[in-house]
């Protein structure tokens, strides 16, 4: 019994050990399950923490997306308003310039066209007396009348030359009278001296002598007063500069003017040279300053009837001349400029003094048949000898320059050769919307550095003018140059 039951069981327990085997090795995968198990959740929830921070990474970004956008968005706008506020202040500009032009040409001129006789009212004010008034005193003066019986209102005034006092008839109240001349302040000449030398009260005759100018070079009409002056021997168109400060200061001019505008020297043959001065002559011409003022003046009416807004000189004259220019109360919103002219003869810079410049006479140029001058003095004093081109002002052959007060206008700036006698034209704006736009004539003519109008690009900044009126001489220099 027992060998038949043995076989079984070691067959159950075989059974057994196998089966014991098998759960082992069911327990080990499922504990290596387990831990896959495991390790996946810790992955899952890496993933998941991942996802949860490219999620904020992502709304960050967008958020930051959206700032700068906000911020695009903010800077075009400040960007358009800057454009137009930029817009707005240059047309202000622009419009303040024209209407400060518009006053400065509506405003009574420093100086006046004829001599205008006044008198002297209660409040110490100098009245100027009509225009009937002012002929009949000046016709008295020129027949060397010692006084003249004025009827003004109906009323009977006595004016006495020489005492130069108005006695009202009735009244016996006298009042003081003068001869208004309107001269620049820096000619260092007053009225009562102007009035001398009409009236024939020289001291020094031989200087009036040297200073004498023929009838035959007058070229346009001019005042009787002007003429009678022009008449006497004793005129003096020029005065020799005496005054140390002032001949300082015109040998400064001299030296500082041979810059650039930017500071920068040239490389033409006068460049490096140092300019000494040897002898200055103011130019006091009342007859060309006349002549100069009324251009001035008409220029002004030109502008304002064509609403023209004179172009800025640019790139600007030196600061050396435009210092010196406001010494000499120049008008420089209007672009009136003090200039350098370089001409070979000493002869030739007295005959402008008193016959004033004269492009009618002046040779065909690269920028037309004018007057040339130029804001640097290494240029003019390339035509300051007869030599000038090749060598420097020496002792044995000194260089003449005229330092002119310009009436440039609104300049055309060139951009090569011209051949004309008279400046070139531009369209005018209209003054509103019932005008047309028009072509005027130009004022000047300004040829800039750098431009290619002859074998060689512009070195210097020419300026020309097509009108004798257009310039005044103010002061002859007489220079030589060292190295």
């Amino acid at each position: 019994m027992n060998e038949l039951i043995q076989p079984q069981l070691d067959d159950l327990q075989k059974k057994e050990r196998i089966l014991q085997q098998e759960q082992a090795v069911v327990a080990r995968e499922r504990h290596s399950i387990s831990e896959q198990s495991f390790e996946l959740e810790a992955k899952k929830r890496q993933l998941q923490q991942r996802l949860e921070s490219n999620d904020v990474d992502t709304q960050r970004l967008r958020e930051e997306l959206k700032r700068r956008e906000a911020e695009s968005l903010r800077l075009r706008s400040e960007t358009k308003h800057l454009e137009q506020r930029i817009h707005e202040e240059k047309a202000a500009r622009v419009a303040e310039k024209a209407e400060l032009v518009r006053q400065l040409r509506s405003q009574p001129p420093a100086s006046v066209d004829e001599e205008t006789w006044q008198y002297q009212n209660d409040e110490g004010d100098w009245v100027s007396y009509s225009s009937r008034s002012n002929d009949e005193l000046m016709g008295a003066l020129k027949e060397g009348k010692k006084s003249i019986i004025l009827t003004i209102d109906q009323k009977g005034y006595e004016v006495d030359f020489t005492l130069m006092k108005q006695m009202n008839q009735r009244t016996e109240k006298r009042r003081s009278i003068r001869l208004f001349f309107g001269l620049p302040n820096h000619w260092g000449m007053t009225d009562e001296d102007a009035l001398k030398l009409l009236k024939g009260e020289v001291q020094d005759a031989q200087e009036a002598s040297d200073a004498s100018v023929s009838m035959g070079t007058v070229l346009t009409t001019i005042s009787e007063g002007t003429r009678m002056a022009m008449r006497a021997p004793f005129k003096k168109f020029v005065r020799k500069v005496q005054d140390l400060n002032w001949l300082s200061e015109l040998e400064s001019l001299l030296n500082s003017s041979a810059l650039r505008h930017d500071q920068s020297r040239c490389h033409c043959p006068h460049g490096d040279s140092k300019y000494r001065l040897l002898e200055a002559y103011q130019v006091r011409n009342l007859y060309l300053w006349r002549r100069y003022q009324r251009f001035v003046r008409n220029l002004g009416d030109k502008q304002n009837q064509h609403g023209i807004v004179p172009e800025e000189i640019q790139p600007p004259v030196c600061e050396a001349l435009t210092n010196f220019a406001e010494g000499l109360q120049v008008d420089l919103p209007c672009n009136e400029r003090l200039l350098f002219h370089g001409t070979m003869k000493f002869g030739y810079a007295k005959a402008i003094a008193v016959e004033g410049f004269d492009n009618r006479i002046a040779r065909q140029g690269l920028y037309g048949k004018g007057t040339y001058f130029a804001s640097q003095t290494c240029k003019s004093a390339q035509y300051a000898t007869k030599r000038g081109r090749a060598e420097k002002a020496s002792h044995r052959m000194p260089g003449t320059m005229l330092v002119a007060r310009v009436a440039l206008g609104d300049p055309y700036y060139t951009e090569g050769k011209y051949n004309e006698s008279r400046p070139p034209t531009k369209n005018s704006h209209p003054v509103d919307d019932s005008d047309d736009e028009r072509t005027v004539l130009c004022d000047s003519l300004i040829a800039r550095p750098g431009i290619q109008a002859g074998q060689h690009p512009q070195a210097h900044m020419e300026f020309v003018t097509f009108a004798p009126e257009q310039a005044y001489p103010e002061f002859i220099l007489r220079f030589v140059e060292e190295d």
